[in-house]
């Protein structure tokens, strides 16, 4: 079985993750490397806003769970 390995630095996160989704769908193995250097685009407050909504909305049973970090 082949690996393919990604590097994710000056990636944007939304192009990537739909790319590495599809590849993924078709039954390749992907590895992303240097994912802590993808951008992530767009007004901050609003990225922060949308993430603490998820966030607040999911029960401590039920879910949905977002990691807090």
């Amino acid at each position: 079985m082949m690996v393919t390995i990604i590097d994710g630095k000056d990636h944007i996160l939304g192009r990537l993750s739909s790319a590495v989704a599809e590849r993924i769908m078709d039954g390749e193995s992907i590895v992303v490397v240097n994912a802590q250097d993808i951008l992530v685009t767009g007004n901050k407050e609003n990225t922060f806003a949308d993430y603490k909504n998820r966030v607040d909305r999911g029960q401590i049973r039920k879910g949905p769970y977002y990691p807090r970090r």
